[in-house]
């Protein structure tokens, strides 16, 4: 059976007690990371010094190693700790990577298998050998590694390494100010000590990118304020420690609102650490020269239909969208231009489907523009449409993936379809 072994550090030094509870963290988080990146799979079981994730998709070690708090993860095949099957099984992996060298490496996680690991090392080793292969202890080409854990095996080659930390959520929540890629680093810093965060977002050609890397590190939809300059700033500094939020989060020392604590756990970095730093976490920064702007919207629906509005100038099928003002929410942006575009006034927002990304022209001038839509329901179909729109449906979602006019919002469909799909799924009795 394919699976994906991750292996975590810092939580295996904790009491019983906080290791229990912050192991149930992770594998919450893991399990909103394969969900964030669309990745089937079966189940998802805690073990002794591991969690192990059954997919079959090739994909899915990638996605892992960005969870905050996992130490290492190696796509493995699971097997009955039978020593016939793991040698079978290592000879497949020997023959399908054909090196020129090899060692084998084994590991009793748990001590329920009859033989030592040197014991294992050489009778997987002898077969190999057999087979054609060459033994090399340093400097191999090949290294089958085989763990044995509550009498199962894993056999595997390689472990990605993992971006390390506590699960995120099992610490303080905070706030980060956002403006440069040191802001970026210094919130992906502080969340990989379990911190979840808030962000308060500078409005520069770079807060797409920004913004998209903090998500995905996050594996979800972060509370986000948008500012114009430092007013806004201190405007929404003091809404987050209205809420509770005592920590702000930034790449150098600026002045925080009162009552709340500064931290900027890259201050003292250097260009060339703080590169490194950055690709651990697999971030690459892109330059974008292009005037920005942010949206906000939502995918709606009335029941199972979902709302698409039609534009009057050109005709286009679309969702609900509109500008996010400076020292907006971006969920109160969504719901409001809800509301002015199609007189949907008391729509609930809820969680975050994804962002859409394209440019456009006006006045000689191009933008970038990012749209970040939530999942909305609205108690009510009377619409009232923005002179921008002349024509509206209520259709079932599958219709509406044929009737909308851009890429983006096919996307977004589909997106809020599985989203919608897996709380239908959790709410069912008996779901675990």
């Amino acid at each position: 059976m394919q699976c994906v072994l991750v292996r975590y550090a810092e939580l295996g030094i904790k009491s019983d007690q906080t290791r229990k509870m912050w192991l149930r963290q992770l594998r919450d988080n893991v399990v909103r990371c394969l969900a964030w990146d669309d990745i089937p799979y079966s189940r998802v079981k805690i073990v002794q010094g591991r969690l192990i994730v059954y997919t079959r998709d090739g994909s899915a070690p990638a996605c892992l190693r960005r969870v905050f708090g996992v130490a290492s993860v190696s796509p493995a095949v699971e097997l009955p700790s039978d020593m016939e099957r793991i040698k079978k099984e290592a000879l497949s992996l020997f023959h399908a990577h054909a090196p020129k060298s090899f060692r084998v490496t084994s590991q009793r996680v748990t001590k329920d298998f009859p033989l030592t690991s040197q014991q294992i090392n050489e009778q997987v080793g002898e077969a190999v050998y057999e087979a054609g292969g060459t033994v090399r202890l340093t400097a191999y080409e090949l290294n089958i590694r085989i763990e044995i854990i509550h009498g199962r095996a894993y056999v595997f080659s390689s472990a990605l390494q993992g971006v390390g930390g506590l699960p995120l959520g099992t610490q303080q929540r905070g706030c980060a100010v956002v403006e440069t890629e040191r802001d970026v680093l210094a919130a992906l810093l502080f969340m990989r000590r379990g911190c979840p965060v808030e962000l308060v977002v500078l409005d520069t050609n770079q807060a797409g990118q920004y913004l998209s890397i903090l998500q995905d590190a996050a594996c979800c939809g972060l509370p986000v304020i948008l500012a114009k300059d430092a007013d806004d700033v201190a405007h929404a500094l003091c809404t987050y420690r209205d809420a509770g939020t005592k920590v702000v989060v930034s790449g150098a020392p600026l002045v925080s609102a009162e009552g709340m604590l500064n931290l900027c756990p890259c201050e003292l970095y250097d260009a060339a650490l703080a590169q490194e730093a950055l690709s651990l976490f697999g971030v690459a920064m892109k330059r974008n020269r292009t005037a920005h702007l942010f949206s906000a919207g939502g995918v709606v629906f009335s029941g199972d239909e979902v709302l698409v509005i039609r534009r009057s100038d050109d005709g286009t099928w679309v969702l609900p969208k509109g500008k996010v003002q400076p020292r907006e929410r971006f969920r109160e942006a969504a719901a409001r231009e809800i509301c002015e575009e199609t007189g949907l006034c008391g729509v609930s927002v809820g969680d975050y489907v994804g962002m859409s990304r394209y440019t456009f022209r006006t006045r000689g001038a191009t933008y970038a523009k990012d749209v970040c839509y939530y999942l909305c329901e609205t108690p009510t179909r009377e619409v009232r449409l923005e002179r921008l729109f002349d024509k509206h449906l209520f259709v079932s979602p599958e219709v509406a993936l044929g009737l909308v006019s851009f890429e983006n919002d096919v996307y977004l469909l589909a997106r809020a379809m599985r989203l919608r799909s897996r709380h239908a799924t959790c709410a069912a009795p008996g779901h675990t």
